[in-house]
This record gives structure tokens, C-alpha cells and sequence, in this order.
């Protein structure tokens, strides 16, 4: 019993950040093909769980104890590894207002790094948006007024830094390189944000957030560079 209960609070530890990033995952079924299905799916409304019973004869105890051990230390490497996966990436925002059509460049970061930002601005607001990662550009989200800003990041090159103002729409947006540059689009004007990552040697992976017929709203990603990049 108090094997299980440490094995129990080692494998806690390990994964206590890894669970707090991650959305639901499932792992099995372990074992044979006979017996009642049976699923605790609607109890996990009550609560987390605080306890467990299992019932073992003399006849099992041996392989169960040899599997359970077995179990457990798969589960405790899976869960370690998860949340030094997940200590790379953080979020910043969304900076800006209510209002207009949600977006996001999750999927696209797939495709590579960013190497190219478009950015459509009239004498108020930013009103449109396009990112290219890897060769690949995303859809353009925003209005079609206004002059089209266009600058290619040098090969290597990471947005490590994303300031800007905004009221009502986004103003202003100001992307730092790692090499020293500064990316700058839109009126100095509205309330101030400054966003970077929250770990170490990450980069500016993705965007997302609102637009209409100007961009109401910007969230950043970061996580590492992309290997074979």
C-alpha cells in the first residue's frame, strides 16, 4: 500500500505542469479481450480523484504488483518528458478589444519558422494581417483599405519581442528580432503592450486572435526554434 501511495505522489510531482498545459489524452486498454466493459467517464464531474481500491488474490498479486510497477514507471517517463515539453511554450495576450472573427496560425507553424509579416495599416488602425512561415503564407485576415507593409526576416532570423498600442482595434505593432532589428507598423498612439516569452532561447512561433475589418485583437505564441530549420 504505501508503495502505491509513493509511486502514486512520484508520478504526481512529475507530471503536475505537464497536466496543467495539456487538454485530455487517453492511454489503453492494457490487458485481454474478455470481461464487462465499464467506463468512469461521468463520475470525473464530482471531482478529481482521491483514492483507489484493488482487489487481489493469492493467485495474481505477483503479476499484478510486476505490471502495476511496469505501468507506473511508463506513465512517470511519459509525464516528465510531456512537461519538459511543455515548459517551452507560452502565450501572451489577446491584446486589443472585443468584437470581430476569431483566428489562429497553430496548424501553419508546422510549416516553419516565420519568415515574413504583412501588415496593412490606414492613418488610425492596423487592418489587415499576413504571416508567412516557412513558404508558406497564411490567409490574409482584416479590411482591404490601407497601405500594405511588407518585411522578410533575414534566414535564421526570430521574432523574440512583440510591443504595440491599441484602442477599439490594434494601432501600433513593433516586432524585435534576434538580431537587433525592429519591425514597426501603425500609429504611436493608445494603450501600451509589450509581450515576450515567458522561457529562455523561445521565439515567436504563431499568432492569432480577432479581425474584421481591422484587426480587433492579437495573441503570441512561443516555443522553440524549429529543428532541421
Amino acid at each position: 500500500m504505501w508503495t502505491f501511495m509513493l509511486l502514486g505522489l512520484l508520478c504526481a510531482s512529475a507530471s503536475a505542469s505537464a497536466i496543467q498545459a495539456r487538454s485530455s489524452s487517453y492511454s489503453g486498454e492494457y490487458g485481454s479481450g474478455r470481461g464487462e466493459p465499464f467506463s468512469h467517464a461521468a463520475l470525473q464531474l464530482q471531482g478529481p480523484i482521491t483514492a483507489i481500491r484493488v482487489r487481489v488474490d493469492s493467485f495474481n498479486i505477483a503479476g499484478l504488483t510486476m505490471w502495476t510497477f511496469m505501468l507506473l514507471g511508463l506513465l512517470c517517463a511519459s509525464a516528465s518528458a510531456s512537461a519538459i515539453q511543455a515548459r517551452s511554450s507560452s502565450y501572451n495576450g489577446e491584446y486589443g478589444s472585443g468584437g470581430g472573427e476569431r483566428f489562429s496560425h497553430s496548424g501553419l507553424q508546422l510549416e516553419g519558422p516565420i519568415t515574413a509579416i504583412r501588415v496593412r495599416v490606414n492613418s488610425l488602425y492596423i487592418v489587415g494581417l499576413q504571416v508567412r512561415y516557412g513558404k508558406v503564407w497564411s490567409d490574409y485576415v482584416g479590411g482591404k483599405l490601407g497601405d500594405l507593409e511588407e518585411i522578410f526576416l533575414h534566414p535564421g532570423e526570430s521574432v523574440i519581442q512583440v510591443s504595440g498600442k491599441y484602442k477599439y482595434y490594434l494601432r501600433k505593432l513593433v516586432f524585435v528580432t534576434d538580431k537587433g532589428r525592429y519591425l514597426s507598423f501603425g500609429k504611436d498612439t493608445g494603450t501600451s503592450f509589450n509581450a515576450v516569452p515567458l522561457h529562455p532561447n523561445t521565439v515567436l512561433r504563431f499568432i492569432s486572435g480577432r479581425a474584421g475589418l481591422f484587426i480587433n485583437a492579437i495573441g503570441l505564441h512561443w516555443d522553440n526554434y524549429p529543428r532541421n530549420c
